[in-house]
């Protein structure tokens, strides 16, 4: 599949060599005739063509590429949620703590009056 691959890669760039002179010949500017593709349909008239093979091939890699960008974003993206979450539940476990500590602190003989105790929750 490699060397069909590799052949159908040199049978491409010959060709589009071959539509360059067709086009200067005709008087067109070669750049514009590689801008404006023909459908797809139009492009590949035999299945199973070399340059068919060579195309496919390019697209699945493109596919590909872009595949694994949205891997390691995504992932990327997962690991900064993690975080995030993980210091709320550490804020979280400090402010109970802070809570356990001054309702201790307010039940012995010198408890605190209930303004207090809010002035200090809300610090």
């Amino acid at each position: 599949m490699l060397d069909a691959y590799k052949s159908a890669v040199a049978n491409e760039r010959a060709t589009r060599k071959k539509a360059d002179v067709l086009l200067k010949k005709a008087g067109h500017v070669a750049m514009l005739g590689e801008a404006m593709f023909e459908d797809y349909d139009e492009q590949f008239p035999g299945v199973g063509g070399d340059v068919q093979v060579a195309f496919l091939s390019q697209r699945i890699e493109q596919v590909a590429s872009q595949l694994k960008d949205a891997e390691v974003a995504s992932a990327a993206e997962a690991a900064e949620t993690a975080s995030k979450l993980e210091s709320e539940k550490e804020s979280l476990r400090v402010v109970d703590t802070c809570r356990d500590m001054l309702k201790f602190l307010s039940s012995g003989n010198d408890a605190l009056k209930l303004e207090t105790q809010q002035v200090l929750l809300a610090d």
